[in-house]
């Protein structure tokens, strides 16, 4: 909830269709001084996490978290999504950046130059990971762009097939060409069950039918000691 320069109130929250899709609609409502509703707007943007109003009456600025869910063998995917709105609610841009980098959008902060600085982070399942700054203009570009010439830093790994009752099969994707050294299974409490070692393999598969039922996380380490997290549903 924002209040507002007028002393009414922004609400932003989410609206669940009862459709199986997965879908969240951003919700927003506006209202006066006294809680009357003024409009309602619904949006595909995902899950609401921060809106603000902009200077000068010049509409408002909404941070989403829009969640496509992933198939086998690839990963869920979560899009940090900005969006203007105008007065009314009505969207003038919106700008979404790539799934499986950005995960979560705090807190949007309007520039002396007009633009929007956010700050989040990246979710990694066992512990906290990077902060996330992002700096746009005032109709939402970047204000520097940075080539990296494929990043060969960039990895990911996925687990597969996704829930299983036979067997796991975890791989790494590498741009350089990384392989996994070592690969450890905990389970929803984050007791040690396994420890592998040695593997110096792009994949690595394991039985998993003397696991019970339920929620399992991993812990990949590459041959050059990077580590990448994930979980996989051992089903009946």
């Amino acid at each position: 909830v924002h209040q507002l320069s007028d002393n009414g109130y922004l609400i932003a929250g989410n609206f669940d269709t009862q459709i199986i899709d997965h879908e969240w609609l951003t919700f927003i409502i506006r209202t006066n001084s006294f809680g009357d509703t003024l409009w309602t707007q619904k949006y595909y943007l995902g899950s609401a996490h921060y809106i603000a109003e902009c200077r000068g009456n010049d509409g408002y600025i909404l941070s989403t978290i829009k969640y496509v869910m992933g198939g086998i063998p690839s990963w869920d995917e979560y899009y940090l999504v900005i969006t203007k709105l105008d007065t009314l609610g009505n969207i003038q841009w919106s700008r979404q950046f790539n799934g499986n980098t950005y995960s979560l959008g705090n807190n949007i902060t309007q520039t002396s130059d007009g633009g929007y600085l956010l700050t989040g982070h990246i979710e990694n399942l066992m512990s906290w990971a990077d902060v996330v700054l992002i700096k746009l203009d005032s109709i939402g570009n970047y204000v520097l762009k940075v080539n990296d010439n494929l990043n060969l830093n960039l990895i990911h790994t996925s687990a597969f097939p996704n829930p299983t009752n036979n067997e796991i099969s975890i791989l790494l994707n590498s741009l350089n060409g990384r392989k996994i050294r070592q690969v450890k299974i905990f389970n929803s409490l984050g007791l040690e069950l396994r420890n592998m070692q040695n593997i110096n393999e792009y994949q690595i598969k394991t039985d998993v039918k003397d696991l019970a039922t339920g929620l399992y996380f991993y812990e990949l380490i590459t041959c050059d000691n990077q580590i990448k997290t994930g979980k996989f549903i051992v089903k009946e």
